[in-house]
């Protein structure tokens, strides 16, 4: 005797449904956490930005807080001044120097994405 004789069709698709209502109700495997990277600049493309010539001649010094948008592509998508040096010629001039960089993108699990970063610019007199 099979251990099924027992049941009639109908306890057969009974006991099928209940089987499929508790598999649909198992919860899932937790997702592993997102991987993420931060863009990081590749100092060999990096030039020191030229002082500007009035700048130079006014003995103009300064600090600016840039923050720039850097794209999938590396390169420095948008930027925006946060804090000025004072002197929009020096402001300027970093805005300029940083756009000539290249960048590794940041990544979000392995796929490159855009990140903005933070930078700070010291322009001194030597």
């Amino acid at each position: 005797m099979s251990r099924f004789e027992g049941f009639n069709r109908a306890g057969m698709l009974g006991l099928a449904a209940l089987l499929a209502a508790g598999c649909a109700q198992m919860p899932e495997a937790p997702k592993a956490p997102d991987v993420r990277t931060k863009a990081v600049a590749d100092f060999n493309t990096c030039a020191k930005p030229v002082y500007p010539q009035e700048a130079r001649r006014f003995e103009q010094t300064g600090t600016v807080m840039l923050s720039f948008l850097i794209g999938t592509d590396g390169k420095v998508a948008d930027s925006k001044i946060l804090k000025s040096s004072g002197f929009r010629s020096l402001d300027q001039a970093a805005v300029v120097g940083i756009s000539k960089c290249q960048f590794k993108p940041a990544t979000l699990n392995g796929v490159p994405e855009q990140a903005w970063m933070q930078m700070q610019y010291v322009w001194t007199l030597q």
